[in-house]
């Protein structure tokens, strides 16, 4: 039997699936942030041996919580400290330096900085001048350099003939007052978001943006076959 149905405006349909999917898309650009206000922005330390990267943990936290020697090699597995910045959860991690070694325990440590590396949102790269930046090389093959920051520490006792080498970096010194400001604003540029976009909503766990996902493939198969009659 023939039922008596409205007949389907395919233009207006089409139109009325984009829309959807527009909207979708934008929600699903919030996934990642939404992780990172309920888990945490995941920041590592990463650079050379001695340039100040456990300085830089301690001086995030305001305590002595790493140890803190002139002997490359001190910090042979990482720490983990959480602190609010500006309200916003981070999580840093301290890293061991990433160097060939023959100690074992240091060997274990370097392993495992590899994976945290590999899972953190932001890298910073710290380094303290020309030679200890040849490691950088190292870590962008690691990680996608858009997710490196490349921080210059001790600033107060390098030359400006140094300073103008280095371009797109913070440059910060932890013996200094307000030394981490300019690293601190950086990172909240990364934690931020204004209502504009979030929009109609903020995803805040894998299994939502898995949906939202799954739900803008669908629709984009829907318009194509439509398009195509």
């Amino acid at each position: 039997l023939e039922q008596d149905l409205p007949e389907i405006d395919l233009e207006k349909l089409i139109k009325k699936m984009k829309e959807l999917l527009s909207k979708l898309q934008k929600l699903a650009a919030t996934g990642e942030m939404g992780i990172i206000l309920r888990e945490g922005l995941k920041i590592s330390l990463v650079g050379a041996p001695n340039v100040g990267k456990s300085s830089i943990f301690n001086a995030f936290l305001e305590s002595e919580r790493a140890i803190v020697t002139p002997i490359p090699g001190t910090t042979r597995d990482y720490l983990e400290e959480t602190i609010s910045l500006k309200g916003y959860l981070v999580r840093i991690f301290d890293i061991a330096g990433l160097r060939k070694t023959e100690n074992e325990i240091e060997k274990i440590g370097i392993i495992r900085s590899f994976d945290i590396i590999k899972n953190s949102h932001k890298v910073l790269f710290i380094f303290d001048g020309p030679e200890s930046f040849l490691e950088y090389k190292k870590l962008s093959q690691i990680v996608d350099e858009s997710r490196i920051i490349k921080v210059l520490n001790k600033i107060d006792v390098l030359p400006k003939s140094t300073l103008i080498k280095f371009k797109n970096t913070v440059f910060c010194s932890t013996l200094t007052e307000n030394g981490l400001d300019d690293l601190k604003t950086v990172l909240l540029k990364y934690l931020s978001i204004s209502d504009d976009n979030i929009g109609d909503g903020i995803l805040t766990n894998t299994r939502q943006i898995a949906a939202v996902k799954r739900t803008t493939k669908s629709l984009e198969k829907a318009i194509k076959s439509l398009n195509e009659n």
